[in-house]
């Protein structure tokens, strides 16, 4: 209930911009479930501060969120998936990061077949949901490369002119090793 309650709050405070209050709560969140041992929990808090901070306009930070959401959410191929396709959207928002977004995206994608494959342990009506949902992503993906003029599904290194910054390199080999 704390957390719901806090989560609620935060959702609130970047409705009403008060980011100083939502940004305190974002950062008060996460560690407080993990003081709960519930590896979804601190999973679902830091999808929902992702989701917050995301809103608020700081891409970079969302970022950091989502990778940390999707990595914990490991008995959740479902919560993964969501949060990979999260994180891919916020990866396209910030740019120069087409690569690790098209990644991003291909792994949920991955992840909701594998789950729509199950069949003997889901429903047809969750079957068709995450066929529909795959096909809804692969539209989008395509959609999202077309507009950036993308042929392929490599983004080869740019220029050296064109270099990414250290920061962007660091940011991008934290994605990589998740």
């Amino acid at each position: 209930p704390t957390t719901k309650k806090m989560v609620a709050a935060m959702c609130s405070a970047v409705k009403t911009n008060d980011f100083s209050l939502a940004w305190s709560l974002a950062d008060r969140l996460p560690k407080l479930c993990d003081g709960f041992g519930v590896a979804l929990e601190a999973a679902e808090a830091r999808l929902e501060c992702a989701c917050c901070i995301l809103e608020m306009g700081n891409t970079r930070a969302s970022i950091k969120f989502f990778q940390d959401a999707a990595s914990r959410y490991h008995s959740s191929p479902h919560h993964r998936g969501v949060s990979l396709w999260l994180l891919g959207h916020a990866l396209w928002k910030m740019g120069g990061y087409e690569n690790e977004a098209i990644l991003a995206w291909r792994k949920s994608i991955k992840i909701f077949g594998s789950i729509q494959q199950e069949s003997r342990f889901i429903s047809s009506e969750k079957q068709e949901w995450y066929q529909a949902r795959q096909h809804e992503m692969r539209k989008t993906l395509k959609a999202e490369m077309m507009k950036r003029g993308i042929t392929s599904e490599f983004v080869p290194p740019k220029r050296k002119h064109e270099q990414r910054t250290r920061k962007q390199a660091a940011l991008s080999q934290t994605f990589l090793k998740k």
